[in-house]
């Protein structure tokens, strides 16, 4: 599941001076084996309520059909989980290692890249079994690193009550432009007084939809050689778009998510594009059950390629070289064994974590296709369905310096104090500035 793209994966420096926690908090016997033979399997992951028990889930039905492995697994997690797994990295001490991490997809290439020692390629997996735009995710210089798990698929969660009150339909947003979004939504916008998407931070200080309408194009921050690549169409059109739903009164920035979901549950604001992780928020307002639909994301007009499939957000699992060769070869036999060949454990999860999988041969499980009686819709169905029609894109190993940068310059474009030249610009030198190189 998503959260957000961290941005501490830029804080380097705070890591290395935290690195001395690990004495007390590490792991030392991550990957040991006791004297009667049992081989332990460390797993950290990130959210209690999403990965740990997917997780739990997965060793139990593991532990179940291999009964004499030998193998006793330790699933744990931490509050600042980002940040744990950056500082056991840094100070490199392998004993401190977690057999097994979990790591948003965002920020997968820039830990590969800056910790390549540390981590085990896995060379096992079956990389056509999974959605094709996770292949880029879990590769790094010709070598797979990481086991593909959930996706961010996005889509357009609409209160289809309102929007229906005021003529729009279903039909209407079904595989649309940004043009034609804009044009639909102006009128739900005149009737209700609302605002209609709301977005869980300031705009211009999270450029979530930026990198939304980017990758539904397939263009990214880079071009496929790892180039800064900001004066794209692609990303000219994703700025200008977010500017033109700005002043046009038809999104809404707010301090954090609680604010933004508040406002989604009193009906201040009525729809919003985030991945299919979104979901349990929407659902946590039971009172609203019935009144909210999903739709296609608009595709960007005017550019080549522009689909209505796009992600916000999915995980991958890694395995660490811990030193202990047993250990590391039961973490990787684990990962193929559930994630890359067990379908039953994916239907699991879809049911009991609203878990979005990549791994195709799963997508013939019957839950795909049960309605939602929330949405009334078959939700699932259309999570599969788009899923497998994001655009591949490589996030590079500098989305975090990118994603800061933009911080600082898009509200002042999106406010109309700079112009899109000039934002771009700035863009540019500031990032030659802090990377070095463009």
């Amino acid at each position: 599941m998503m959260k957000k793209f961290t941005k501490a994966l830029v804080g380097m420096g705070v890591v290395m001076a935290s690195a001395t926690l690990l004495t007390a908090c590490g792991n030392s016997n991550s990957s040991s084996s006791s004297n009667s033979g049992t081989t332990t399997v460390t797993i950290w992951a990130d959210d209690p309520n999403f990965n740990v028990p997917v997780m739990k889930t997965a060793v139990k039905m593991y532990n179940a059909e291999h009964k004499s492995s030998g193998v006793k697994f330790k699933v744990q997690t931490e509050g600042d989980y980002n940040t744990k797994v950056q500082t056991v990295l840094s100070a490199g001490n392998k004993k401190n290692y977690p057999n097994i991490i979990k790591i948003e997809d965002y920020g997968a290439k820039k830990l590969i890249s800056s910790y390549q020692d540390a981590f085990l390629t896995q060379d096992s997996v079956n990389l056509s079994n999974f959605s094709a735009y996770k292949k880029s995710v879990v590769s790094y210089k010709g070598k797979t690193y990481g086991m593909p798990f959930d996706s961010g698929v996005s889509a357009l969660f609409y209160r289809k009550d309102i929007f229906k009150k005021y003529g729009v339909t279903a039909k209407d947003l079904d595989n649309i432009t940004w043009d034609q979004f804009i044009k639909l939504a102006e009128k739900v916008h005149k009737g209700s007084g609302k605002s209609i998407l709301g977005t869980g931070a300031l705009i211009g200080e999270d450029p979530d939809m930026v990198r939304q309408l980017l990758q539904s194009a397939g263009a990214w921050y880079f071009d496929d050689s790892g180039k800064l690549d900001v004066n794209s169409t692609a990303f000219k059109e994703s700025l200008k778009t977010v500017k033109k739903l700005k002043d046009d009164g038809l999104i809404t920035g707010y301090s954090d998510f609680n604010a933004r979901n508040k406002a989604l549950y009193n009906g201040n604001n009525l729809a919003v594009i985030e991945g299919s992780w979104f979901s349990a928020s929407i659902k946590a307002d039971k009172k609203s059950s019935g009144k909210w639909g999903i739709a296609t994301v608009p595709r960007l007009s005017g550019v080549k390629g522009a689909t209505n499939s796009t992600n916000e957000g999915g995980s991958s699992w890694y395995v660490l070289n811990t030193g202990n060769t047993k250990a590391d070869n039961a973490a990787k036999k684990f990962l193929k064994t559930m994630f890359d060949g067990n379908s039953s454990f994916y239907a699991k999860v879809l049911k009991n974590q609203a878990a979005v999988a990549t791994y195709k041969p799963a997508m013939k499980n019957k839950e795909w296709d049960t309605t939602d009686t929330f949405y009334n819709q078959k939700v699932n169905q259309y999570f599969k369905k788009n899923m497998n029609k994001i655009p591949a894109v490589s996030y590079g190993i500098h989305s975090s310096e990118v994603e800061n940068i933009l911080s600082g310059n898009l509200g002042n474009y999106y406010s109309g104090k700079t112009s899109l030249n000039a934002t771009i610009s700035k863009i540019e030198s500031s990032y030659k500035s802090q990377v070095g190189s463009n």
